[in-house]
């Protein structure tokens, strides 16, 4: 008779030792020139990739994806604000504490698997955190979904990387009358962003307990100013309960298709827009930004490429705008070359793209460089559709939606 392990199974189904091609692939593994292909920065902007590989998550067949574990799990968090800028140092003493519950699925067929040549997590949360600040910071009510790739996994410890997307209530936002000191928030309904790395020891067949250390950033993407964002990093420590105890199968037999490293063209169309404040005889404006991108892609390896570009700000509302307001009749238009590189993970892409303007006369410019973050969703035929945020350094820009074509 087999002897059982510690949670509950026989010596015989422990499970061999997981590790994520895809992790292999980007951080540990030495290609072309001998050198990792990703830098320090890269590494911390490659997370957000997750996002919308959790959001498309339903394009794959759902009899290939049918769920093998659900789990509940539960969270405390405790954190610190970092401030970014000088004016921010007095309003960034507190210490945010916070509550989380999630619901999340682990798939594990094979098509579940080719998504990000990975075994990953998606699922929804519910946050609240409490800036400790009642005055000025006040609280969040956030709302999130999240994709958490496994990353390595041993009999009973896992190791995982969970990225989430969602909307956060503020309770407490600038108000030039009211709040002045809060330029973290102008908007009671921003956009929050987390990356959370996590590790899971299974202490019985349906009971894990879980360490985790998070980075986590609220804004509205520019949509209304002042927007400074807060970013506050936390610890947390919770439970998770599973009906079942998950187990990952072997991959040796899962099959690829052959990489395909020939130039691509994309093509992209790009809208959002900005509120531009009451000011004077002038009432508030909700402004249309919209603009083109095309770009040269070159795949390096199945999962790496770089790109090359240009990329043109064919009408922007809100400079248009506030040129208007001071009497001047500047071009709002804008053109830029762009340089940049790109995960390829299944169906979804993520890249990162510096900008340098080669035609900006607007004075309503912070300065002539950009950078821009980008999550595409990639049909088998090649059609585009994702979002992007555009920052000037630490300040977020716009937040916009994409679509388009690659060929």
């Amino acid at each position: 008779m087999a002897a059982a392990n510690r949670t509950g199974g026989p010596a015989s189904q422990r499970q061999t030792a997981y590790f994520c091609p895809t992790t292999y692939d980007l951080f540990l593994r030495k290609k072309m020139t001998g050198k990792a292909l990703i830098n320090k920065r890269f590494i911390s902007k490659y997370l957000l990739w997750a996002v919308l590989v959790g959001v498309f998550a339903k394009t794959e067949a759902q009899d290939t994806l049918r769920p093998t574990t659900t789990t509940v799990g539960g969270q405390f968090l405790h954190g610190f604000i970092i401030a970014h800028s000088p004016e921010l140092v007095p309003i960034s003493q507190s210490h945010p504490q916070g509550v989380e519950l999630s619901l999340d699925w682990l798939r594990t067929s094979q098509t579940a698997w080719q998504r990000c040549h990975c075994f990953a997590r998606s699922g929804v949360l519910v946050q609240y955190v409490n800036f400790n600040s009642p005055a000025i910071l006040g609280s969040a009510w956030s709302g999130m979904a999240y994709f958490e790739p496994i990353l390595f996994a041993k009999n009973r410890l896992e190791l995982s990387l969970r990225s989430a997307a969602g909307l956060s209530y503020l309770t407490r936002v600038y108000d030039a009358q009211t709040n002045p000191k809060n330029t973290f928030f102008s908007s009671p309904v921003s956009a929050l962003l987390s990356v959370q790395f996590k590790a899971r020891l299974r202490v019985s067949t349906h009971l894990a307990l879980t360490m985790a250390a998070q980075y986590a950033h609220i804004s509205n993407g520019g949509l209304r100013l002042p927007n400074r964002g807060m970013n506050f990093p936390m610890v947390a420590v919770g439970v998770n309960y599973n009906r079942t105890q998950p187990r990952l199968p072997s991959t040796k037999n899962f099959v690829l298709p052959p990489p395909n490293l020939h130039w691509r063209v994309r093509m992209l169309g790009y809208v959002t827009a900005k509120v531009l404040e009451q000011s004077g005889v002038y009432p508030q404006q909700i402004l249309p930004l919209y603009g083109a991108q095309v770009a040269a892609i070159k795949p390096l390896t199945r999962l790496y490429a770089i790109q090359m570009g240009i990329e043109a700000k064919l009408h922007d509302g809100f400079a248009r705008a506030s040129l208007a307001r001071q009497n001047q009749t500047t071009d709002h238009r804008a053109a830029a070359l762009l340089l940049g590189h790109e995960l390829q993970l299944g169906y979804f892409r993520f890249g990162q793209q510096f900008g340098l303007y080669v035609y900006n006369p607007s004075p309503t410019a912070v300065d002539n460089i950009y950078h821009r973050h980008s999550l595409l969703w990639r049909s088998p035929k090649g059609w585009l559709l994702g979002v992007s945020l555009q920052a000037h350094r630490q300040v977020a820009e716009a937040f916009d939606l994409r679509v388009g074509k690659e060929w």
